[in-house]
């Protein structure tokens, strides 16, 4: 059965926001983000009243309309997404690795297919949602992290990547 929608949280510049987007007839949130039919995602946000001018730390319930260019989203953070059989999935190389992404850091696995070098890894996603597991995420010099089982990262934004041993 499939799903009709996704609930995204999703990695702006400088803050982070929970949209739930419709899947727009594709089986997973990378499928949609990968497709390049279109530039922008468009969504319900939930908003509370922290994310209101002059709000407080109390939560609203008001749903707001949003629309967000796909090239601006750093990273993606699939909440609820719909399950994807055993039989699609195939053996793949696990590597750590750390990705830099503006001002964040992700360290977490990348899944290969086979060992190719880098360059020819990063160029494939330059312009793709590159799946991550077993993530930790922090912002700028924060010490916190913040744990996530799977990400999303836009290749487009990657400064780095590196192995972790």
């Amino acid at each position: 059965m499939m799903q009709d929608s996704a609930l995204l949280e999703v990695f702006l510049a400088q803050r982070r926001i929970r949209v739930e987007v419709p899947l727009q007839g594709f089986e997973r949130v990378s499928d949609l983000l990968n497709s390049r039919a279109q530039e922008l995602i468009s969504g319900s946000m939930l908003l509370g009243a922290a994310d209101l001018p002059g709000g407080s730390t109390q939560a609203g319930g008001e749903a707001r309309e949003i629309l967000i260019r796909v090239a601006d989203a750093r990273l993606v953070c699939p909440i609820v997404e719909p399950s994807h059989p055993e039989s699609r999935r195939r053996e793949r190389i696990r590597q750590r690795v750390v990705l830099e992404i503006d001002e964040w850091q992700v360290t977490g696995d990348v899944h290969l297919l086979d060992r190719v070098p880098w360059i020819d890894f990063l160029t494939a996603y330059r312009n793709r949602f590159l799946p991550i597991t077993s993530t930790s995420v922090r912002f700028g010099v924060q010490p916190t992290t913040v744990q996530y089982d799977a990400l999303l990262v836009n290749g487009a934004r990657l400064s780095a990547l590196y192995e972790v041993s």
